[in-house]
């Protein structure tokens, strides 16, 4: 079955990930995929990109093309400090409802209470497997996307 995630706007939420690993965002991709989700998918690569996007200044400018993100969905141990990315969204007031996920393969107890203290609304563990990846893609669609309906 395939579900459509609509914004409060009534278009397809757009997820935003911002993830530096390629093979990490090509495997969120396919599990948005294997759980059944149409949705607007941009990925960026690091802290600054992010910020472009979230502003849209230069080539993300161009909001048809780069629609506002419904969902930042953030691996936070990436180049610029994801955690710095968490506070800076929160200190802006067009920015101030986003949802913001952090979706890590870190152990360490320090990399999930840090950005959750900046604001992250969760933080959800990357499992080393596809099967337990897919599955916690689909949780986290299902819980910080609004308007996940089926179609």
């Amino acid at each position: 079955m395939t579900k459509s995630v609509i914004n409060a706007a009534g278009s397809k939420s757009t997820v935003l990930v911002v993830e530096d690993s390629g093979d990490d965002a090509e495997l969120i991709r396919v599990a948005f995929h294997k759980a059944g989700f149409e949705h607007l998918f941009q990925t960026v690569s690091d802290v600054e990109e992010a910020r472009r996007y979230l502003t849209g200044q230069g080539r993300y400018a161009d909001r048809d093309k780069f629609p506002r993100a419904d969902l930042v969905l953030l691996d936070h141990q990436m180049p610029g400090d994801g955690t710095a990315i968490v506070r800076w969204v929160r200190e802006q007031p067009a920015l101030a409802g986003l949802p913001i996920v952090v979706f890590s393969g870190s152990a360490d107890p320090k990399h999930r209470e840090e950005p959750l203290e900046a604001g992250a609304n969760a933080y959800y563990d990357k499992p080393p497997e596809f099967g337990g990846f897919a599955a916690s893609v689909k949780v986290i669609i299902e819980t910080w996307v609004p308007g996940v309906v089926s179609s």
